[in-house]
């Protein structure tokens, strides 16, 4: 019962206080490697939901739940991650890197398998003046699933992640940065 409690407490505690945005993503993944070689293989879609909270005005930490395809079956999952903010372009435009933690669940028969992942990319994203953004990411991803191993070869996946992603502002607008600051 506590393990619970804790459980929805650190779910719901990022919620509490005042957010900074909530954002939708639809994803793909071209495989290039697994744990036997190198081979080219297509990762499913996905779709993830997240929410980011800013640290301050140039670092972001994220949280989100995913679902998506992989090779060995359909995943369901949480991320967690963190985002920081590299350089700015006019008002609108900005380059961002980071990287993002994934731990879910392989919905396999006859029972579920444990799923790890981690991903590390950069960002260019467009933010309108009415509290919304558009985000391209790309990134490199790496998942394993150790309990596959009891019923195929293959259990870790490298593969090249290609995600489009839209968004509101939730609670203060950014500041308008600085362009000095941030720069190329």
């Amino acid at each position: 019962m506590k393990g619970k409690l804790f459980f929805i407490t650190i779910c719901i505690l990022p919620f509490l206080g005042i957010s900074q945005e909530m954002s939708i993503s639809l994803f793909q993944g071209q495989g290039f490697g697994t744990n036997i070689g190198s081979e080219w293989f297509r990762n499913g879609p996905g779709l993830q939901l997240r929410y980011s909270k800013g640290l301050n005005d140039v670092d972001f930490w994220s949280a989100g739940v995913e679902m998506r395809t992989v090779n060995w079956g359909n995943q369901v999952a949480f991320t967690s991650g963190y985002q920081r903010l590299y350089a700015a372009v006019k008002e609108n435009w900005s380059f961002r890197i980071g990287g993002e933690m994934i731990h879910g669940v392989v919905l396999f028969r006859p029972r579920s398998l444990y799923a790890l992942g981690l991903k590390t990319g950069h960002a260019v994203r467009y933010q309108s003046k009415k509290r919304s953004f558009f985000q391209l990411d790309t990134a490199i991803g790496y998942n394993i699933t150790p309990g596959y191993l009891d019923f195929g070869n293959i259990n870790q996946a490298y593969e090249l992640r290609l995600e489009i992603s839209y968004g509101l502002l939730l609670g203060r607008q950014q500041k308008t940065l600085d362009l000095n600051y941030l720069s190329l």
